[in-house]
């Protein structure tokens, strides 16, 4: 069951983001470092690090291996690029990556003003070997391991509960789940439903400090969430629900929704749409549900700005894009939800996002 978590990952990764309005920047040329350091398995390659020293706090992470310093979203300035990590942003210049060293996890912060980079914590569980969140501190885990679902915290391994196997697999990127693995901003709630859960307990909310099961429901396939100031949490399933810990959960809207993602403020969330015939496009929409616009062709939002967000192009390609009628093209765009403009991203050469690892 881990290899079909995994395959899961590896199709629906595409464009991921998180950051911040910040100020402008100061760059120099990046410098490379690297851990050198493996997987636990050892099979895997080291992993590197190669950043620019910045001082801006207008950053954000793409497909979990970039950053960029978007300043101005429309011309990004790349200043990280990882291999064989993960990448989250840990402060306003400052972002931790996962590396691996004598068989364990670790999380490493690098302070992209001055370089510098210390040891946050170790993880019982590498998350790039599987379906798993943590946190930049390296205090906090959650993780899928065989049909347990753990908690790492207070420096312990404790198992949240058990799921049932999982048995075949998804043709299309629209019929696929993304699984929901997401701690609160401040590490008071964890939400988590595994991907390859279908069961009608799948979607579960824990209180980190006693483990305390707060929310369980049966949401179908879990299409993804986001937490919102507050300690609100929206997800999406076979319809888009919210919970907090003074509401519980209720319903927002009955049509389906794909990866959504929320504005740092929590103003205005976005999500990719799929008509009835598999055609995608992103619907961005406040959060009382008063405004909403949708983009062209499109898919996998993220907002790099509290007004911005890029997305991700999608084309028509005929026969070949198997199941589905559109794919991505290659091409990111930035849409500004107060003027209702959608821009072309332009990246300097050689600063485009392509994965490396």
């Amino acid at each position: 069951m881990t290899d079909m978590r995994i395959l899961v990952l590896v199709v629906l990764l595409g464009l991921t983001a998180c950051g911040s309005a910040g100020a402008s920047a100061t760059r120099s040329s990046p410098s490379a470092s690297a851990s050198n350091a493996t997987t636990p398995s050892g099979a895997s390659p080291t992993t590197a690090i190669n950043c620019s020293t910045t001082t801006s706090g207008a950053l954000t992470v793409l497909a979990r291996n970039l950053v960029y310093d978007v300043s101005d979203p429309v011309h990004p300035r790349l200043v990280c690029r990882g291999s064989n990590t993960q990448i989250q942003l840990a402060g306003r210049t400052s972002i931790a990556y996962v590396t691996a060293k004598n068989g364990k996890a670790l999380v490493m912060q690098r302070e992209l003003a001055t370089g510098a980079e210390t040891l946050a914590g170790n993880l019982p569980f590498d998350p790039r070997n599987g379906f798993a969140t943590w946190t930049p501190d390296g205090l906090l885990e959650a993780y899928a391991a065989d049909q347990n679902i753990h908690l790492w915290s207070g420096g312990a391994d404790h198992v949240l509960y058990s799921i049932p196997p999982f048995f075949g697999g998804f043709e299309s990127r629209w019929s696929s789940p993304r699984g929901i693995a997401a701690f609160s901003p401040n590490g008071t709630y964890l939400a988590f439903a595994d991907p390859v859960d279908t069961s009608s307990q799948n979607l579960r909310i824990f209180s980190i400090g006693d483990r305390r099961q707060l929310l369980v429901v049966g949401i179908g396939y879990a299409q993804g969430g986001r937490w919102l100031p507050g300690d609100r949490f929206v997800w999406a399933g076979n319809s888009v629900m919210q919970w907090s810990p003074s509401g519980g959960a209720h319903s927002m809207r009955s049509d389906r929704w794909f990866d959504p993602v929320a504005s740092a403020d929590g103003n205005w969330l976005a999500a990719t749409v799929v008509s009835s015939t598999s055609v995608p496009h992103v619907l961005v929409v406040t959060f009382d549900g008063t405004k909403s616009f949708s983009t062209q062709l499109g898919s996998s939002p993220s907002f790099v700005s509290a007004t911005i967000f890029w997305y991700a192009e999608e084309k028509a390609c005929g026969s070949t894009c198997a199941a589905d009628p559109t794919l991505p093209d290659g091409v990111l765009r930035a849409f500004d939800v107060l003027s209702g403009k959608d821009a072309l991203v332009q990246f300097a050469a050689g600063e485009q996002p392509v994965a490396s690892g």
